[in-house]
């Protein structure tokens, strides 16, 4: 389903690249909360239009489903015991079966979904922001466990996040064999402790991207 893929593109960008930290800790308050909800929804339109405009009362119904939930996520956390990590992973995964629901919905509902080309830019999306921001996120917060490494993610996060989405976009440029594109940029990884740790999880995750690229578009 082609909604679902421009869906997902819009949560990616509106919940990684359109949501610094001092919006994360905004978000306590009603005004930064309306305002990461104000960024959903303008992205969803763009990414969906001209489809939005009949498509608006259940993207209204996701945007305020995913108010609730980011509201209820801190005290569902601490009522179910679960550690950040598994506080995020659930997170994520109560947002994408939201996705993939109001995206099977709309399909079967709508002509205006139903008639929606299938746009490769919008696999392009999501898998490069999947390999860079989503992953740069995902990683810090599995690494809570580490305190050591957690402190060389966070400071290596945007040479790293160049690192793994150079393969991805040489892939999306051309279609090359470009799996050890990122090799070229070993700077993020000189002087750390953990560098073959890091090393190895970037071009994991960027083979997958590349891969999934080759596979899907």
């Amino acid at each position: 389903m082609a909604i679902f893929w421009r869906l997902l593109l819009a949560h990616l960008l509106a919940d990684f690249p359109l949501q610094p930290n001092s919006l994360v800790r905004l978000k306590d308050r009603p005004a930064g909360l309306a305002i990461h909800l104000g960024i959903h929804a303008g992205v969803m339109v763009a990414v969906l239009w001209p489809a939005a405009s009949t498509l608006w009362p259940g993207l209204l119904g996701l945007v305020i489903f995913h108010g609730l939930l980011d509201r209820a996520k801190i005290r569902s956390a601490v009522r179910l015991g679960l550690s950040e990590p598994g506080a995020y992973l659930l997170d994520q995964a109560v947002h994408l079966g939201s996705l993939a629901l109001l995206a099977w919905i709309s399909f079967r509902f709508s002509t205006a979904a139903a008639a929606l080309p299938l746009a490769t830019w919008s696999i392009q999306g999501v898998v490069f922001i999947l390999c860079t921001h989503f992953w740069a996120i995902t990683e810090r917060i599995l690494t809570t466990g580490t305190p050591t490494y957690q402190a060389e993610v966070r400071a290596q996060m945007w040479p790293r996040m160049a690192v793994r989405g150079l393969p991805v976009l040489v892939t999306i440029a051309a279609h090359p064999a470009a799996l050890l594109a990122g090799a070229v940029v070993g700077f993020p990884y000189a002087g750390t402790h953990y560098w073959r740790r890091a090393l190895l999880t970037d071009t994991a995750v960027s083979a997958l991207g590349v891969g999934a690229l080759l596979l899907l578009t």
